[in-house]
């Protein structure tokens, strides 16, 4: 499972992409933060999902 996706990681994630999130309308780091806490494992689950089916997309 890649790192970026888990909960405990998050903080890092959020400062390595701090740009990409600014300039995405409707999403803040400080609102991630709020939300990370309490909905990490769904982060989670919804990360692993996501690179799951880009491998399955890929063939790997």
């Amino acid at each position: 499972m890649s790192k970026e996706v888990l909960a405990k990681d998050m903080e890092r994630w959020l400062i390595g992409h701090a740009f990409e999130i600014a300039t995405t309308p409707g999403i803040s780091v400080t609102q991630l933060r709020t939300e990370s806490p309490r909905r990490g494992q769904q982060f989670e689950r919804f990360g692993t999902a996501c690179f799951r089916r880009w491998l399955d997309e890929i063939d790997l």
